[in-house]
């Protein structure tokens, strides 16, 4: 299908026949749960204009890739991600391989939850990883290089997770890392803050250019 315009809440939900949807340029938001449970779904087109998506939007579907360079935005904050009805943008998308969206600011929890064979992802300009954007048992590599804060437990017992690039961080949070046993390299090269256990058993980590450290506990790194 061509969409031509904004898109309002639930309006393809669980359309089991779309098997693919072209943006056009005068469509810039799509709304909570627009494409939710298109089982069919496998295709969007890189060349959209899309800036803003809701929570839930492609959850359920069978998206691979998926670029949406000038996405600024999902959902409308925190304040709603404990409603039992609450479903992240990308939420067990289950043959998502790789995301690029290099200039969403704001990623809330569960957007990636159970997206189990993504293994590449280009979050550029997210300020915050919160606990939970990931239960991605197959993430290799992540480019967050303009985050400021990684939260606790953000990457926890991702243990494929190889490669990391957080330059611009100043705060990681308590067992961030915690049991990224494959993790090989983190890339930081401002001052920041490491919370206690937040690369711990993190077996193989060996390029980590500690020098940059402000602050951290004792326990950083096991």
């Amino acid at each position: 299908i061509s969409v031509y315009s904004n898109i309002q809440s639930s309006a393809f939900k669980e359309w089991k026949t779309i098997t693919s949807v072209f943006f056009r340029s005068g469509c810039s938001t799509i709304c909570q749960d627009a494409f939710m449970g298109c089982v069919s779904l496998s295709k969007i087109n890189d060349n959209n204009k899309i800036k803003k998506i809701g929570n839930g939007v492609f959850a359920q579907t069978i998206l691979s890739t998926v670029t949406l360079k000038e996405l600024s935005k999902i959902g409308d904050g925190l304040s709603n991600i404990t409603d039992s009805n609450y479903s992240g943008a990308f939420e067990k998308c289950s043959q998502l391989t790789s995301i690029n969206i290099p200039n969403c600011i704001f990623i809330p929890p569960k957007t990636f939850y159970g997206c189990s064979k993504l293994i590449n992802v280009n979050i550029e300009n997210c300020s915050t990883i919160y606990s939970n954007v990931f239960n991605c048992k197959n993430l290799q590599s992540i480019n967050a290089k303009n985050c400021k804060l990684v939260d606790c437990n953000a990457f926890q017992q991702l243990s494929n997770l190889k490669y990391v690039n957080i330059e611009n961080c100043t705060s990681i949070g308590s067992l961030a890392f915690d049991g990224c046993t494959s993790l090989q390299s983190v890339n930081i090269s401002k001052k920041l803050t490491i919370g206690k256990n937040a690369f711990f058993n993190c077996i193989i980590l060996s390029d980590i250019d500690l020098n940059c450290l402000y602050n951290f506990y004792t326990n950083y790194y096991s």
